[in-house]
């Protein structure tokens, strides 16, 4: 399996290029050098509190850091002086998990396996028991962080998704959900071992 592991740091993070990152381009494009086609600007068809953008958001934690908000429906991720890059997610429909963990993982358009759960809702998912290859139809979309605890797999992944419907509401399995081109944004940002901070705080 393919790994990534591009070291985050607050230089690479505040050159970057935000103006060019959230010009809103006038008709939709498809991001290059993908094997699967993910248009740019999915996050036109949510409201606007689900798009991508910067926002003001004082928190001790260091630049790199991601902060998933379930309640909120809201991924932050730390960049410096008191501000995030925000985007909406789905969340768990069955329950909200919460704590700290750490990026065990990280794979471009991943395999998907249905987990012990995903068979008991719905046993015809057994004909992908041995994997799902990745692709458009892969409910894991085109990038997946995988989320560790005590150098355990906690079952969590940050993952893409192409349905608009599922940013914002409960509607995942019980990992986070974003648009394939903001997940690829973040993914190209994130390093093995950078902190994810999951929680269902209102603020």
């Amino acid at each position: 399996m393919q790994t990534h592991s591009k070291v985050l740091t607050r230089r690479s993070i505040l050159t970057s290029g935000f103006a060019a990152v959230f010009a809103q381009p006038s008709h939709a494009k498809m991001l290059p050098g993908e094997p699967f086609a993910v248009a740019d600007d999915d996050d036109h068809k949510v409201e606007y509190t689900f798009r991508r953008q910067v926002v003001s958001y004082p928190t001790p934690a260091l630049p790199g850091t991601v902060v998933v908000n379930t309640y909120r429906h809201w991924l932050y991720l730390v960049i410096t002086n008191g501000r995030a890059v925000r985007f909406g997610i789905g969340t768990g429909k069955y329950g909200d998990w919460t704590g700290e963990t750490v990026i065990g993982r990280l794979e471009k358009w991943p395999v998907w396996t249905p987990t012990p759960d995903h068979l008991k809702r719905r046993p015809e998912l057994i004909q992908y028991i041995n994997g799902m290859p990745g692709g458009l139809k892969n409910p894991m979309g085109a990038r997946a962080i995988y989320l560790y605890k005590n150098n355990a797999d906690t079952t969590f992944r940050i993952h893409g998704t192409d349905v608009p419907e599922h940013i914002g509401t409960k509607s995942t399995a019980g990992c986070f959900a974003m648009f394939n081109a903001d997940v690829i944004w973040l993914y190209d940002r994130m390093r093995l071992g950078g902190r994810v901070i999951v929680t269902s705080s209102w603020a």
